[in-house]
């Protein structure tokens, strides 16, 4: 009995009957408006979420999938703390869920975006300095980068961000 239990309880924990998968949404890269939070008492980390009609969708963060050529959009924004916006040119994802007990699929969308161009929208801006002398400035110098490497479907992600529970 003590065994069927353990037993119960493991398939309930593992769920060794359940699929992923991701499977992009289209052929075409889609553009997202896209704004960076820092939570000031979390990570130090910035989070990129999707905005809409000029708000951030507080469910929406990012898991981004970046080619190794692709400058990081976190590496300008770093160090700063005011809520940049940016343009994303990606690739989004649909996660499929198999249970194969009950040979049932489920899909909904996923956080993932195969990230091929940024922009910052200008103005955007920095803090310069050390430590609590930091100085913002305003930044008008346009950025734009872009990858030459297209990820495929069956690549993994490069991401620092990749978190596969919370796509």
């Amino acid at each position: 009995m003590f065994i069927i239990l353990v037993s119960l309880l493991l398939l309930y924990l593992i769920k060794p009957h359940i699929q992923y998968s991701f499977v992009r949404i289209s052929d075409e890269p889609e553009t997202i408006l896209v704004g960076n939070v820092r939570f000031a008492c979390g990570s130090q980390c910035p989070h990129f979420y999707e905005i809409l009609n000029d708000e951030i969708k507080e469910d929406s963060e990012l898991y981004l999938s970046i080619p190794d050529d692709l400058r990081n959009p976190e590496a300008i924004d770093f160090d700063s703390r005011c809520n940049n916006r940016f343009i994303f040119k990606g690739y989004r994802y649909k996660r499929k869920i198999h249970n194969m007990i009950t040979r049932s699929y489920i899909e909904e969308p996923s956080r993932r975006i195969d990230l091929i161009e940024w922009s910052a929208i200008t103005p955007y801006c920095l803090f310069f300095g050390r430590d609590l002398q930091l100085v913002p400035i305003k930044m008008y110098r346009p950025l734009l980068y872009q990858t030459k490497h297209i990820l495929q479907d069956s690549e993994i992600f490069k991401s620092n961000n990749y978190n596969e529970c919370c796509l």
